[in-house]
């Protein structure tokens, strides 16, 4: 009975050093993962090694001090013994060296999963960064030109004495502003909210420009709650306007429609420049078109484009999307 006492304590001194040593083990491929990368791969393979010589050493130590010492001795004075140890030391070790080398293995791969998902993370973080300095460097272009010119044919307006035509444009600008400053770049709003924005703008130009401004917007009856992002036709109207009708002394018609094409919703607005008066200096060139192409990119990756096209008489821009999207930067 006291030699199974004995063998039972030195059981459970093995279970505890050999807890004791993967928790080292662990701590010390921890402080190896804060460290480049270079360091990091050789800690995993070398440190097996080295915990494995301290267990086999250790299994000789406790051995041959929790024996009894007439038995050592005999031990140690027999050749067959001895042998019969360093087989056993050479056994333990092939065992040791795979339980080991398993765990700091298993740790490995939990870091690079952990490591990836980190990263993962850190990529969306910075497209949802990209997507709100995106929009928010489109908001700082639409506010001071566009406000300016409005202000001025507000002060026209009640001028003229044309007082119910400046409350409704008031009410226009302040629904406009306060549709594209509420705006978000990571939800998407339905089409009908995003033509409610474009129908303000352009009524609020149409008492700048007069009747040389025509407008026409033909939109499919499926489509008012398809969900596109924020802000992303208002850029082509002032684009069209501002290479338009602002350069023309004629009458210039701006159509915007809209249709789902299989599975893709297209949107689209032309410009008819009268007898060839005007026409873009540089097609899809404006910061407000490239804010648009970044911001399609960074939603939809290569499943949204924005195309322009010019000639004497006509300029269009064409968006063309998923017809019902789950942007790449959504969902986290």
């Amino acid at each position: 009975m006291a030699s199974l006492g004995k063998f039972f304590w030195l059981a459970v001194v093995w279970a505890v050093h050999g807890l004791i040593l993967m928790l080292i083990m662990t701590a010390l491929l921890d402080l190896a993962r804060s460290r480049p990368r270079i360091l990091y791969w050789p800690a995993v393979l070398v440190l097996p090694v080295l915990f494995t010589l301290a267990q086999s050493w250790l299994d000789l130590w406790f051995v041959y001090h929790l024996s009894v010492p007439t038995k050592i001795e005999t031990l140690f004075d027999s050749s067959m013994v001895k042998s019969g140890a360093a087989t056993t030391v050479v056994q333990n070790f092939k065992v040791y060296i795979w339980l080991f080398g398993f765990y700091a293995a298993v740790i490995a791969l939990l870091d690079a999963a952990h490591s990836s998902y980190e990263a993962r993370l850190e990529v969306k973080d910075a497209q949802l960064e990209a997507q709100q300095n995106q929009l928010y460097a489109l908001r700082l272009q639409i506010a001071p030109h566009f406000l300016f010119n409005a202000l001025n044919a507000l002060s026209a307006l009640v001028v003229t004495g044309r007082t119910n035509d400046a409350e409704a444009m008031i009410e226009r600008l302040s629904n406009f502003y306060r549709s594209s400053l509420l705006a978000t770049d990571s939800d998407l709003i339905p089409l009908h909210e995003e033509m409610d924005a474009v129908s303000d703008y352009l009524e609020i130009e149409r008492v700048r420009f007069g009747g040389r401004l025509e407008i026409d917007i033909d939109m499919a009856e499926d489509l008012p709650d398809v969900r596109v992002p924020a802000l992303v036709l208002q850029p082509l109207v002032e684009n069209a306007i501002k290479h338009g009708v602002a350069r023309t002394s004629g009458v210039t018609e701006l159509t915007i429609r809209g249709r789902a094409d299989a599975e893709r919703l297209l949107l689209s607005v032309v410009n008819d420049l009268p007898n060839g008066e005007a026409q873009p200096a540089a097609v899809g060139t404006g910061s407000g078109l490239v804010n648009v192409r970044r911001r399609l990119a960074t939603l939809y990756g290569s499943e949204a484009s924005l195309t322009t096209s010019a000639s004497a008489t006509h300029w269009e821009a064409l968006i063309a999307l998923p017809l019902a999207p789950q942007p790449v930067g959504a969902a986290r």
